[in-house]
């Protein structure tokens, strides 16, 4: 399936893409259990999976049908920007505190949810008109397979970002870093990179 130049650039924007996602929802879960404290951890972690979950609930049927009147690699590039500006608010968020960190996080992943609830249909639109016919199948379950085996390499990454972070702190105070956020700038950078294959 690689071997199609095509597909093969749409498949690294998904790679991208979905790493992102799952990068963040395990970034963003830390944070809200941190900020959600000894008593309300728990609940604060629920709230970063609700506000993931609600938009398919809210806006599910309606996204098929808004990304067959647009075109679809706009909507792809315009959904990794939208969530990659939102997850560099968090970051800042966090180390500012502009506005209440638990509620930003909260808007931020819901915002950032409704971008992915969009992408997901163009990307799943685009590729019957990227590959032959007969290799649709296989294209669809190689896509299928990469949406959900970058959830190990997320977490493998998380905790390789958490070593990173720790490292840098030993090295001087100067290079101190919260590894969510480190986690949370990687995929940042994810995000940006996503368009341009």
């Amino acid at each position: 399936m690689l071997s199609i130049r095509a597909f093969r650039r749409l498949w690294i924007a998904l790679s991208l893409s979905s790493l992102g996602d799952w990068l963040s929802l395990l970034a963003l879960s830390v944070i809200a259990s941190t900020l959600g404290g000894r008593s309300g951890g728990l609940y604060a972690v629920s709230g970063v999976w609700l506000t993931s979950l609600l938009p398919s609930l809210l806006f599910g049927p309606l996204a098929g049908a808004l990304v067959d009147r647009f075109d679809r690699r706009t909507i792809m590039i315009v959904g990794d920007v939208v969530r990659a500006v939102l997850y560099l608010s968090l970051a800042l968020n966090l180390t500012l505190g502009v506005v209440d960190k638990l509620v930003w996080l909260y808007i931020a992943q819901f915002l950032a949810s409704c971008a992915s609830l969009f992408w997901t249909p163009a990307k799943d639109a685009s590729v019957p008109n990227l590959v032959p016919a007969d290799k649709l199948e296989q294209a669809n379950q190689f896509s299928l397979f990469t949406t959900y085996g970058t959830a190990p390499i997320a977490g493998f990454l998380f905790a390789l970002l958490s070593l990173v972070s720790r490292g840098l702190g030993s090295v001087s105070h100067y290079f101190s870093t919260n590894p969510v956020q480190l986690a949370l700038y990687f995929n940042v950078l994810t995000f940006v990179v996503s368009p341009s294959p």
